[in-house]
């Protein structure tokens, strides 16, 4: 207990700088520096701004679900019409579906999917050939 006091009388300054630089003396953790960046935070309304934009990436993810999900219907829908789709449409599918279940869409397009890989499988879907600068199926 002498040994406290002795240290306390004579090493205040370096227990205040360690106080000010986030040190830990016992199970209760000192961090001002922490303390002060929230001060910060709160009186510059950073919590509001990272609020809306958290909101903002929400809502542009959703969009591009939703884009994705209207691109991957077109595409099937032309095939169910008849109309001759290339090879590279179809890679550009699968690619956009990839994307589409790891941004965690959901497996409603799934089914619309196994019917463009079942025509590709069956060949309705044509590799491009050129002739004369244009293509031909």
């Amino acid at each position: 207990m002498k040994t406290l006091e002795i240290l306390l009388e004579q090493y205040t300054w370096v227990l205040g700088v360690l106080a000010l630089i986030g040190v830990e003396l016992s199970p209760i953790k000192i961090n001002p520096i922490r303390y002060i960046g929230k001060l910060l935070s709160s009186w510059l309304g950073i919590k509001e701004i990272d609020d809306k934009v958290n909101h903002l990436k929400k809502e542009v993810d959703a969009n591009e679900l939703d884009r994705i999900k209207y691109e991957i219907l077109q595409f099937s829908g032309s095939l169910r019409n008849g109309l001759k789709r290339s090879e590279t449409d179809y890679m550009h599918i699968e690619a956009i579906f990839t994307k589409y279940k790891n941004k965690g869409g959901n497996t409603y397009i799934m089914h619309e999917m196994e019917y463009i890989r079942e025509c590709h499988d069956k060949g309705m879907i044509l590799w491009l050939k050129q002739k004369n600068g244009l293509r031909l199926f």
